[in-house]
């Protein structure tokens, strides 16, 4: 989300679990909030940091006024850190966007400058100490290779706890976007797609930055269109179409897993959602899926080896010898290739949709 929302639908979600609220007993909608999307098992949350100068909303920034980048507003930057100990007390990493693309040149010009020096000494000082945070260089960055390698150094030489640093492409830019670090600078890469797929770009991203000798973390954090992404239950309960082209395909191409984008064009947007319940069915659907892979199979041992089935399975992630699972997602026959392993091998089906 953009921003602290109002959240009228989770006032009766709201769990004390020791942070402080701030005047008049405010901050139990967004508490709540977090609350909920904490008891459906989501655990990670994308939030802006600045976004006034341009970008969706134009509503978050850390200054006093907005249009000084020298000073912050350290009551606000008081409130977003007691919402970020909530998060932490929930469970939920916090997924820290520091730009979009419609600002990501105002500070400085785009440069590493004094403006983005004391924004990243600000927001490292204010949030380092939470256990479980992703800092992200960019939404849809435009930065130049060397000014993201800049950014990169700045905040890994001032962060005392190595919090993993991540980017975001351009819709379907992977190499503009990533091939320049390679090896170096970055553990995650924020993906985006014009469509409802990644598994391809997931499998590229691991296996070239394993190949450069410094395997990232790949995860599908925005889906297309842009005016759908995930959509409400309301209007697609099954969410059929996420589920076998998004969550599972990602899943076993080796991805780290989907944070959901709601597309503008529906109730519960990307800029106005009020009501995490929107999409309660895909947060089970999401929780079902990690939880199966964390109980059922060693997931970190595991690559994917999509080429050892054919037939109706799609997908296949692997710890050759030992470990398979095939995602057949309509159903139907295949074939799997055991490589001359001669097991014995247990079967067993798991339905992801129910």
């Amino acid at each position: 989300f953009d921003g602290l929302h109002h959240f009228n639908a989770h006032v009766a979600d709201y769990v004390d679990l020791g942070v402080p609220l701030w005047k008049d007993e405010r901050g139990r909608r967004i508490f709540g909030a977090l609350n909920y999307l904490a008891s459906r098992g989501v655990n990670s949350l994308y939030a802006l940091t600045y976004n006034i100068d341009g970008g969706d909303g134009r509503e978050v920034w850390p200054w006093f006024p907005a249009t000084d980048k020298t000073r912050f507003d350290v009551s606000k930057l008081e409130q977003w850190e007691r919402v970020l100990d909530h998060m932490t007390r929930c469970g939920i990493v916090w997924h820290v966007i520091t730009q979009e693309t419609e600002n990501d040149h105002i500070l400085d010009n785009g440069a590493l400058g004094p403006q983005r020096k004391l924004y990243y000494r600000e927001l490292v000082a204010r949030f380092a100490h939470a256990p479980a945070l992703v800092w992200n260089l960019g939404e849809e960055n435009d930065n130049t290779p060397d000014e993201r390698k800049a950014f990169a150094d700045t905040i890994r030489a001032l962060d005392p706890y190595d919090h993993p640093i991540a980017l975001h492409n351009r819709s379907g830019d992977l190499a503009g976007a990533f091939n320049a670090l390679l090896g170096t600078h970055l553990e995650i890469v924020s993906l985006q797609s014009p469509t409802l797929s990644m598994d391809e770009g997931v499998q590229q991203m691991i296996d070239d930055s394993a190949a450069a000798g410094r395997p990232w973390v790949a995860n599908f954090d925005e889906q297309g269109p842009a005016n759908d992404g995930a959509i409400p239950d309301a209007e697609d309960f099954g969410h059929d179409q996420l589920r076998r082209e998004s969550l599972w395909p990602t899943l076993l191409s080796g991805g780290g897993g989907c944070e959901w984008y709601f597309g503008y064009a529906h109730a519960h947007s990307d800029l106005d959602c009020e009501d995490f319940r929107s999409r309660d069915n895909l947060w089970q659907q999401t929780t079902r899926a990690r939880e199966f892979l964390r109980d059922t199979v060693p997931f970190e041992d595991m690559r994917h080896a999509g080429l050892l089935a054919s037939g109706n399975a799609s997908h296949v992630l692997a710890k050759r010898g030992e470990f398979y699972l095939a995602y057949v997602p309509l159903g139907g026959s295949f074939t799997l290739d055991l490589e001359q392993h001669v097991g014995p091998f247990a079967v067993r089906w798991f339905d992801a949709e129910n």
